[in-house]
């Protein structure tokens, strides 16, 4: 997964990548 590239395209996919991982981490 490119975490840093759809960290940098914009901000919404910031947010999800961030639930996504907090989910993940769970």
């Amino acid at each position: 997964m490119n975490i840093i590239e759809a960290n940098v395209a914009t901000p919404d996919a910031r947010v999800a990548i961030t639930i996504a991982r907090f989910n993940n981490f769970i």
